[in-house]
């Protein structure tokens, strides 16, 4: 399935968990590519031309399922406005200032600077062809569409837009379609479960499975989510303006 006239459609594994708890495999992509699009240069590129084009791979198993869910980019754009608030420096290697230089410093994204392809400047041919992959693949829901709206794009284009491409993708897949569903998932739950077992590299507690960092952080979460001050002053700022009540909230201990 494409969906037309979609732009962000929040957490993709939300989908992809769904479908997986419904005992069904997923694959979910949301992308844009092209001149003016997205805040991701190409792979030995300087200029901006792709959308972070996440995707998310949902697999149901016996016990337990695999939900991966990334972007294409070395980080997601709201890594880089979480590192601002906070007054923090970015890992190496995820954006270049305005000239192409590698920098650290989330102001320079905001400067006119750009994200890196997963894989950064060394490898970003992976992050860079998963990322076309994710444009070309939503755009088959222009192919019909007079007037398409991409995903990141400032405005909605007239009539046929040259150089650009992307849309929202979905395919769900039934296991039963190619033998014994339970003999599947719990093939796919042991395969998990072996690569639980793995001994973790020095430093690590365990080997955490994809879609595990989000099921422990929804969980430490529980009791309420930490934002930095800027970000809470801008939320306070925002529903003043719209006349929006607030969550509870309280002072970080």
């Amino acid at each position: 399935m494409a969906v037309r006239h979609s732009m962000h459609i929040g957490r993709l594994g939300e989908y992809t968990e769904r479908a997986a708890a419904a005992g069904l495999i997923a694959v979910v992509t949301v992308g844009a590519a092209g001149p003016g699009l997205g805040s991701v240069v190409p792979f030995g590129g300087q200029a901006r031309f792709l959308s972070t084009n996440p995707w998310s791979v949902g697999v149901p198993g016996r016990g337990r399922s695999m939900v991966f869910d990334g972007a294409t980019s070395m980080v997601a754009e709201g890594k880089v406005r979480v590192a601002r608030a906070k007054g923090a420096l970015l890992p190496p290697g995820c954006i270049v200032d305005r000239n192409g230089v590698p920098s650290r410093n989330p102001e320079d994204f905001y400067g006119g600077g750009s994200l890196l392809p997963l894989g950064g400047e060394e490898a970003g041919h992976k992050g860079f062809g998963l990322a076309l992959a994710s444009a070309l693949i939503g755009a088959l829901g222009m192919i019909d569409d007079p007037n398409p709206t991409l995903p990141g794009a400032r405005v909605q284009a007239e009539g046929p837009v040259g150089g650009q491409a992307g849309g929202v993708f979905l395919a769900a897949i039934d296991p039963a379609a190619f033998g014994d569903a339970e003999r599947y998932r719990g093939m796919v739950g042991d395969t998990l479960g072996a690569a639980k077992r793995v001994p973790p590299a020095p430093g690590r507690d365990e080997v955490l499975l994809p879609g595990e960092p989000e099921t422990i952080a929804r969980r430490q979460r529980a009791g309420g989510i930490a934002v930095p001050e800027t970000t809470w002053q801008e939320l306070m700022a925002l529903a003043e303006r719209f006349h929006a009540p607030l969550p509870e909230h309280r002072p970080a201990p």
